[in-house]
C-alpha cells in the first residue's frame, strides 16, 4: 500500500477556494490525500510527522490503547453514562470502595455521595439495574382475534 500525499501551503485565503476545489478533485481521481497548511511551520510539522511514521509498519500507533489499571478502566466505563464525569467516579469509588458495591447500591445510598444529584443518581441506578438483554414483544392479531406474541 502506498500513501500519496499532496501538501499545499495556503498563503492567500481569499482567492484559493476555486484552486482548492480543483486540487481536491484531482486528489480524489488519483487516490491522493490532500493536506492543507496555512503556514510554513505547519507544513514543516506535517512533513516531520509523516517522516516519523514512514518506516513504521506497525498498526500499534493507531490502535486504541487498552488500560490495564483499575481506576482508568472504571472511569472509562462509568463516564459512558450520561452526565457522570471523572470527579463523580472518584466520589463513587471513595464512597463504595469498588465497582460491585456501586452496582449494588440503592438510590438512597447513591444520593449520599457529595456532588451527585438526583438526575445523576437516577441515570446511574437505571443503567446498573436494567437487564442486559431487553426482550421486545411484538403483538399481532389474527383473524380470530386471538393474540400472538413474539419475543426477540
Amino acid at each position: 500500500y502506498k500513501l500519496r500525499i499532496l501538501l499545499v501551503n495556503i498563503d492567500d485565503d481569499m482567492n484559493s477556494s476555486k484552486a482548492l476545489i480543483e486540487l481536491n478533485k484531482l486528489c480524489f481521481l488519483y487516490d491522493m490525500t490532500l493536506i492543507l497548511g496555512w503556514s510554513d511551520i505547519e507544513c514543516a510539522r506535517y512533513i516531520e510527522c509523516l517522516k516519523q511514521y514512514e518506516n513504521n509498519k506497525s498498526t500499534n500507533i493507531i490502535q486504541e490503547r487498552i488500560e490495564t489499571e483499575y481506576l482508568p478502566r472504571l472511569t472509562k466505563t462509568l463516564t459512558n453514562i450520561k452526565s457522570i464525569n471523572k470527579t463523580d467516579v472518584t466520589t463513587l469509588l471513595d464512597t463504595f470502595n469498588n465497582f460491585a458495591n456501586i452496582c449494588q447500591a440503592s438510590e438512597q445510598q447513591l444520593l449520599i455521595c457529595p456532588g451527585i444529584g438526583e438526575k445523576k443518581v437516577k441515570r446511574l441506578y437505571q443503567v446498573m439495574n436494567e437487564p442486559f438483554n431487553k426482550k421486545k414483544k411484538i403483538n399481532f392479531f389474527s383473524s380470530s382475534d386471538s393474540m400472538i406474541c413474539f419475543s426477540f
